[in-house]
């Protein structure tokens, strides 16, 4: 856990083909394809990636709600959320009580001076809660 998600987007065929790269595997061996934006409606990471377009590069840090107390989590994420060319974003893997584990780690967030948005992820479903960006 904790380990950072690069993710870069680049102009496929046409100008009205993006294509996602990450350093990590969101979909298996899956390609995903939307024919538009409004297509890609569904809540897995690849929906959630196809539906930012233009929007900055996510930076996504993946972390356990036991780990996101940490003291070096909270420094990372502090220096996450101070590159503007990035849009960091915190996922939280839980299998359960993702709303209750979204407000615990937006509240810890807030007391370290940091206002990024939380998720959460259940690996089994392949379902993010609290994605709405």
């Amino acid at each position: 856990m904790g380990q950072e998600i690069t993710v870069t987007a680049r102009e496929g065929s046409s100008p009205t083909v993006r294509i996602f790269e990450c350093n990590r595997s969101l979909t298996g061996m899956a390609i995903e394809s939307y024919p538009s934006v409004e297509e890609a409606g569904g809540s897995r990471p690849p929906d959630v990636l196809a539906r930012r377009g233009d929007a900055p590069p996510l930076a996504l840090e993946v972390e356990l709600p036991e780990t996101l107390v940490r003291r070096e989590t909270v420094n990372r994420l502090a220096r996450l959320s101070e590159v503007e060319a990035m849009d960091a974003r915190v996922v939280l893997i839980a299998p359960d009580r993702h709303m209750e584990r979204i407000r615990e780690a937006c509240r810890l967030l807030r007391r370290a001076g940091l206002e990024i948005p939380v998720a959460a992820l259940a690996p089994e479903s392949r379902v993010i809660t609290g994605a709405d960006w």
